[in-house]
Formats: C-alpha cells, structure tokens, sequence
C-alpha cells in the first residue's frame, strides 16, 4: 500500500516509520489506515506536535467551524490509534460526539435499470453491490476468487467493518455468469488492476459510475454506497426477509442500524400499511375496503416478457387476466 500523507512532518522519521508499519500490522481496512496517515498529516501540518493540547486546540476548532461530527470522530480516532501506537493515553480522554442522523438514500428499480444498462468491464463488480448488499470498498473491491463459492452457490465477505466474516447466497442466475468472469481474470482478485495484480483503488470505480450516472442522466446526489442502502431498503419494505435475516445478510450488529433504513417512509405509505391491518379494515367502509382488494390484486407484479396481462374493472368488479407468452424457456436476469 503506498502511504505518502505524512513524509517529513513527524518530529522523529523513526517515529513515522514505525507508525506506518503498526498501522498495517493491524486489521484495520485499508481506507481506514489511509484515512488515519491523512488525517495526521492534514493535523501535523497545522500543529507540527502531536500531544493532548494541540488535538484539544484541534479539536475545539473544528467545533467552532461547524465541521461535521463525523469527521471531528474521526481525528479522535485516529489519536487514540497514534496513542495505542506510543504507549499513551492522552486521546482517550477524548469522547466520541454524538452524529448528525444521515437519512439514507436508495436508488429507484427504474434508476438501477437504467444504471446496469450500460455495459462496461466493471458490470460484474456493479450487480454485485447492487445485489447483495456488501460495503462498496472493503468488501467488494477486495473480494478474490476463493471467496465466490460457485458449489454452495454463495459469497463470503471477509474484509468486513466489524472484522466478521459473512457468507451471503448467490442468486442461481448470477452463477453461471460470475464463473464466466472468473475464468477471465489473471488475477486471485475479482476486480483487479492487469498491471500490478492487487485491487482497484476506490477512485477506479467511481470515475465509472460518474460515467454512467451522466450517460443514463442520473442527476440525484447518489453515491456507490447507496446501492448497500437500496437493497437493505428493498428487503425490509419488499421483501418477505425478516429483520434479523436482514442484518445477517448486510452484517449489522445493531438493529437500530438496520431499521434506519426503514424508518423513512412518508405518512401516506405508512396510513396505506397501517389499513392493511384487519381490525382497521374490517373498520373500513364496506366499498374502501372492497377498493383496496381491487388494488392490491392490481399491484401483483408479473414479469411482462414472460405473461400477457389484462385488467378490466368498474365499481363492483375486476377482472384479471394473465396469459403465458410463446417464448424459449430461457429466464435471464434484466441486467443481460
């Protein structure tokens, strides 16, 4: 890993050596010690000494200019890491400040489809964010070939964020074509540069998806990220999955981390879930509750290149007919 963020602004070169090599000794994720070396470095040239005084001054600067808490917990991180490092416990006196509450983002199916319809060498790496919900970065930039279980049908993420590895099924379909891929590569890695043989970096993917966000014209603030959103979003609120089969799927300790991906739904979405319950609709009059089976018979999804869908309905009646289509027996996921 090429760490260049602090060269010559440690008071002793041992001292910065020595902090580099104990940083990847660790099992920390490789953004997490690059981010800790910026984070320093950014810290050192501003203060040009480490200690419990110039991160307190730091500190209350950061307050005062309204940065983030997020980021202002991640220098405190980084201290207590420089202090386990020495053998100090000055930054533990430091404790962590309380985040603003970030309301999750979510691509629409329409968007996805829109996304995964242009195709370039980085398709594979896309449907597998999009699919199986892992952590853009760490878990799927350095996923290597070992870790895509082709006989059990399923993928194991180990360079996870709470350090434990998880093991997600494979969709059948997404099988065959995650083995014709593998069979290209040159590499023990999925998604790896042909020069050197080691992972993409994070700035590779994303001046893709940039592309092909501009291409498809995309102009919501959407980050990669967010495809580890939509899908524990589309689990919770689409899905037959329940909350704790959701979290072992996306590795969430927490509940409460999972179900903030639930509790957005507008006021509308959750009066038109909260009817559905049978007290309060047996409560209803006798045609709104007639006219909410018209309509949840009416949302029944079907796949239109496979079924011909009719509907035809007046006050007191709906009908629906569905007919299967003269194909080849061929099921194919919308991304091929």
């Amino acid at each position: 890993m090429r760490i260049q963020y602090m060269s010559g602004l440690l008071m002793d070169q041992s001292d910065e050596n020595g902090f580099r090599l104990w940083l990847l000794s660790k099992d920390f994720s490789r953004k997490t010690k690059q981010k800790t070396l910026y984070q320093l470095g950014k810290f050192l040239r501003e203060k040009k000494a480490i200690n419990l005084d110039t991160a307190s001054e730091w500190i209350l600067q950061l307050l005062e200019d309204d940065v983030p808490r997020s980021t202002i917990n991640g220098y405190i991180q980084a201290f207590k890491r420089w202090c386990r490092y020495k053998g100090e416990d000055w930054a533990f006196e430091f404790h962590k400040y309380k985040e603003e509450r970030h309301i999750p983002q979510s691509f629409s199916i329409e968007e996805i489809k829109l996304f995964l319809s242009v195709h370039t060498s980085w398709d594979v790496f896309w449907q597998i964010c999009i699919l199986y919900g892992g952590r853009t970065a760490s878990e799927n930039l350095t996923l290597t070939i070992d870790q895509i279980d082709l006989g059990r049908q399923r993928i194991l993420f180990q360079k996870t964020k709470t350090r434990k590895a998880r093991s997600v099924p494979l969709f059948w379909w997404h099988v065959p074509i995650l083995e014709q891929y593998t069979k290209t590569l040159h590499s023990r890695f999925l998604f790896a540069s042909p020069r050197t043989g080691k992972p993409f970096t994070e700035a590779t993917y994303m001046k893709d998806f940039r592309k092909r966000m501009a291409k498809v014209g995309i102009t919501r603030p959407l980050r990669p990220y967010d495809f580890r959103g939509t899908a524990i979003t589309r689990w919770l609120r689409k899905s037959k999955l329940v909350l704790f089969d959701v979290m072992r799927l996306v590795g969430h300790q927490n509940p409460n981390t999972t179900l903030l991906y639930y509790s957005d739904a507008d006021d509308d979405e959750l009066r038109e879930g909260m009817e559905t319950d049978q007290l309060v609709r047996e409560m209803l009059p006798a045609q709104q509750q007639f006219n909410q089976t018209k309509e949840e018979y009416k949302k029944i999804l079907v796949n239109e290149k496979i079924v011909s869908r009719s509907v035809s309905e007046t006050d007191d009646e709906l009908t629906i007919t569905i007919k299967k289509k003269d194909l080849v027996e061929k099921q194919t996921p919308f991304f091929l």
